[in-house]
């Protein structure tokens, strides 16, 4: 089930709060997800790519597994790869119609 912000967060009754404590409301960070590499939400930063999400670490090169930035994969069969793999897997790009040589 994904978290929700309207989730009531229980507090063991046994804890001792400050004074300054009593003013504050609890607010859970946004979550995101689930990362389609390890199936668990995603909370902070995240990886938009493939039209999925991904932790940055997850997101990596199906040959070599290098975590890819969104500057430097290629995909391939909805497979992404780091431009080294790539290439030598699939050959350096037509200069006309940017498709890989080898097949």
């Amino acid at each position: 089930r994904t978290p929700s912000p309207k989730d009531k967060i229980e507090e063991p009754k046994d804890m001792k709060y400050h004074s300054h404590h009593l003013d504050y409301k609890y607010t859970p960070p946004p979550v995101k997800g689930p990362c389609i590499a390890c199936g668990m939400y995603i909370i902070g930063s995240l990886v938009t790519a493939c039209d999925e999400m991904w932790h940055p670490e997850c997101f990596t090169c199906c040959n070599c597994d290098t975590i890819l930035k969104a500057y430097n994969y290629q995909v391939q069969d909805n497979k992404q790869y780091c431009k080294p793999c790539h290439e030598k897997l699939f050959g350096p790009p037509c200069s006309a119609c940017h498709k890989p040589t080898k097949n």
